[in-house]
């Protein structure tokens, strides 16, 4: 059985992991995500929405990655994701 699979012209890997992918890609898609809970904690907008901006963007850029992955990773980072915001907001303020 091949872990191979052919879509859109293009071969996949189906049991991709968010490590396999390049560090370019990770980092694209941190900021991705740093965006998107920062928009989910400003705007109020629901968990549910702000992982679709998030996949939306992997979408386009046309990283293939499988949703559980991602969001693996997303709900693993909110706390870091928090932390950064809080930060920044210091930062803001001391300028």
């Amino acid at each position: 059985m091949s872990k191979h699979k052919l879509v859109d012209g293009r071969l996949l890997q189906m049991n991709k992991t968010y490590k396999d992918l390049k560090n370019s890609q990770k980092d694209k898609i941190a900021n991705w995500m740093y965006e998107a809970y920062k928009k989910q904690v400003n705007d109020v907008i629901t968990y549910e929405q702000a992982f679709g901006l998030v996949m939306e963007k992997i979408t386009e850029a046309r990283i293939w990655i499988p949703d559980y992955e991602v969001e693996k990773k997303f709900r693993s980072m909110q706390m870091r994701f928090e932390n950064r915001m809080l930060a920044e907001n210091v930062k803001c303020l001391l300028s």
